[in-house]
Formats: structure tokens, C-alpha cells, sequence
């Protein structure tokens, strides 16, 4: 059985304002757990929030963010070329 990486059994997090990010880390920046959160690209700009800003937010709480990494990447599988 394949372990489950740490990443996946985080809660994820959507916000789609500054403001409610600073809401949510008020509340719940004390977590020991860390948390997933879910941005959106610049080709949504009333959603997206860039990753500058989120940083920015969540130091002046004592946090520090990770690389990004996609929800929506594909990973492909197949058979092996028989030889």
C-alpha cells in the first residue's frame, strides 16, 4: 500500500480575497498542523491573489509558506513496453 504524503491529509483552504485570508489565519494561525491553501491563476483575476501577498499575510502571523504545488496536475500511467 502507497503511503499518503503529509500534503494530502492537510485541510485545504480556499480564499479569494486578502481580507479573508487575514480572517482565517487570525483564527487559525495558532494550528500546529499547517494547512493546504487552494489559489487561483491570474487568468482569474477576481480570485486570484498573488503568492507575494498570501506570504506577506501569513508572516506577520509567524508562518511561512511552501513551494506551490497544482491540484490539477496530471500524472499519466500506462503500461510498460514489453520487451
Amino acid at each position: 500500500m502507497a503511503k499518503t504524503p503529509k500534503l494530502d491529509l492537510l485541510e485545504r483552504v480556499e480564499v479569494t480575497s486578502r481580507m479573508q485570508w487575514r480572517a482565517w489565519l487570525q483564527a487559525n494561525h495558532n494550528r500546529s498542523d499547517g494547512t493546504r491553501l487552494v489559489t487561483w491563476k491570474k487568468a482569474t483575476p477576481e480570485k486570484h491573489l498573488s503568492y507575494v501577498v498570501l506570504v506577506m499575510e501569513a508572516l506577520c502571523f509567524g508562518l511561512i509558506g511552501h513551494l506551490p504545488r497544482k491540484l490539477d496536475e496530471v500524472i499519466p500511467f500506462g503500461h510498460r513496453k514489453q520487451s
